[in-house]
């Protein structure tokens, strides 16, 4: 009877993992809607009349965020999400200037998934890597992004442990043109990092 118990607890803890981590899931995704009315947050979206994105007060040349988003969207194919059918992908621009790409790895020991930040910055480190500039996020439904993907707790804890929160950004996006950027610390206030251990 203990061991029916255990093993039943040990299932609901890892389907409720599945579904709060190594997807990013679609919870993650919509209580990012919730946030375009924070003046933090900064909106981006096409303009009607040339496609291309509107200026805002962060659209400062420091990096071209076209293009991360562009290549987080092209590497969602390499999603593997066969339990929750929700297809994340990363792109992490490093301080060097080299972007490292990852996408969410689920797996049938649903703990064992992982997150596409996750797998990007691990790539990156692994690489020699050491301070993130910024990451594009995208990610939904049978490789289709049709909505903002924010980043799951214990990502926003890994892009917490390689960045200065004040300055990396954090782009959540449905296209090229339709974004929101905003800090790590606007994502992850009061955060514990290398810091804190000094």
């Amino acid at each position: 009877m203990k061991r029916s118990i255990i093993v039943l607890t040990g299932v609901c803890m890892a389907m409720l993992l599945l579904l709060l981590c190594a997807a990013c899931g679609t919870g993650a995704a919509k209580s990012a809607q919730g946030t375009t009315d924070t003046p933090k947050n900064k909106i981006n979206t096409a303009d009607s009349k040339s496609g291309k994105p509107k200026a805002s007060s962060t659209s400062k040349k420091d990096f071209d965020r076209v293009k991360l988003i562009k290549m987080a969207i092209k590497n969602q194919k390499n999603s593997y999400a066969p339990y929750s059918k929700y297809n994340v992908s990363a792109a992490v621009l490093m301080d060097s200037g080299k972007i490292y790409l990852g996408a969410n790895i689920e797996n049938a020991s649903y703990p064992a998934g992982v997150c596409a930040e996750h797998n990007a910055i691990d790539y990156a480190v692994q690489s020699g890597e050491r301070k993130i500039k910024a990451i594009a996020i995208v990610g939904g439904a049978d490789y289709i992004v049709h909505d903002y993907c924010a980043p799951c707790g214990i990502c926003r804890q890994v892009m917490r442990e390689f960045s200065d929160p004040k300055q990396m950004k954090v782009i959540i996006a449905v296209s090229p043109t339709k974004y929101k950027e905003m800090t790590l610390e606007e994502l992850l206030p009061e955060s514990f990092g290398p810091s804190n251990l000094d």
